[in-house]
């Protein structure tokens, strides 16, 4: 991950006012990509949570309404 870079990225940068890093030394930096089939599985995977997201919030507000309704029964 890109935070587990920041310590490699800082000891390479330049000790001026305004803390560079050369572009030498940042091309040798080496990154983790996830493969399309990864990228496929984690997105396939954050879409199922955001239907049970969803499904959770249909829930919550049918139980409000429902919640509203006996309120107004008891003070009729």
């Amino acid at each position: 991950s890109m935070l587990q870079l920041t310590p490699k990225i800082k000891a390479t940068q330049a000790n001026t006012t305004l803390p560079i890093i050369n572009k030498t030394e940042f091309s040798k930096i080496e990154l983790y990509l996830a493969t399309l089939a990864e990228q496929t599985k984690i997105a396939n995977f954050l879409s199922k949570i955001d239907e049970k997201i969803a499904n959770v919030n249909q829930q919550i507000a049918q139980t409000k309404e429902w919640k509203k309704g006996l309120l107004q029964r008891m003070f009729v």
